[in-house]
């Protein structure tokens, strides 16, 4: 296996800072859409229940789909 340059782990270095800070951006953004300081927050009972709810029902239309 070829060994790496410095600016070749330099850039890996940073690809993978990049990969951190895009998938910290994105689970602030599902966080904050049940923040509480959030106006136009969503209601995390509720949406854990609707998708309780949705899961059950795929549930459902596969056993009789078997």
């Amino acid at each position: 296996m070829k060994e790496l340059n410095l600016q070749e782990k330099l850039d890996m270095q940073k690809s993978e800072a990049i990969d951190i800070i895009l998938m910290a951006e994105s689970q602030k953004e599902i966080l904050w859409r049940y923040h509480p300081d959030n106006p136009n927050g969503e209601n995390l009972v509720a949406a854990y229940n609707n998708l309780e709810q949705i899961i059950k029902n795929a549930e459902t239309e596969l056993e009789e789909l078997s």
